[in-house]
């Protein structure tokens, strides 16, 4: 239960760091110290992996949607997405996929890292963990991001918001000069 309970105290610090960020105060050290305990509690869900097939092919599985978690949040936005210290809106790679893509890779790791471990926390962590998720971009949808990024109205209107479309799919597989790759 403790990993549950530290995961859960997780979100509840990215939600305080946005509130933060909101109203003018810092509110890195919160996403950081949430980022932290998902990592802690994520540890301690890890320690009744099994080390069969299965499990390994889950923990492999596991690894690239953890790489794309990593990469949606932290390296798919160019500098130039940031200008006067303001966000700006980005509409290629995984972020023409849907709007909040990180969702999608941490579901996909917690659905893996219940396959490498089969318990009941592992489960239930990869049902709470998403639906915190899943909460915490909603809220972030239609209460942060329109107030803290020019233009997101119109980027709601043009992209999904969790769950990909075909065109969607397309435009994340463009070229940054609009062709495909």
């Amino acid at each position: 239960m403790m990993p549950l309970a530290w995961g859960a105290l997780s979100f509840a610090l990215f939600f305080a760091s946005d509130c933060a960020h909101l109203h003018r105060r810092p509110g890195k050290p919160l996403f950081l110290l949430g980022g932290l305990l998902l990592c802690a509690a994520t540890v301690l869900l890890l320690r009744d992996a099994n080390c069969d097939t299965a499990a390994i092919a889950c923990g492999v599985a596991a690894l690239l949607f953890l790489a794309l978690l990593v990469h949606a949040l932290f390296f798919a936005l160019p500098k130039s997405a940031y200008t006067n210290g303001r966000p700006t809106l980005v509409e290629r790679g995984v972020y023409a996929l849907c709007r909040h893509p990180g969702v999608l890779w941490l579901s996909g790791f917690y659905l893996c890292l219940w396959g490498m471990c089969r318990t009941n926390d592992a489960l239930l962590a990869f049902f709470v963990f998403t639906m915190l998720d899943v909460l915490y971009a909603a809220w972030q949808d239609v209460y942060i991001f329109p107030r803290t990024i020019a233009g997101y109205s119109a980027y709601r209107a043009r992209v999904p918001f969790l769950l990909p479309t075909a065109r969607s799919i397309r435009l994340c597989i463009q070229g940054r000069d609009g062709r495909e790759i």
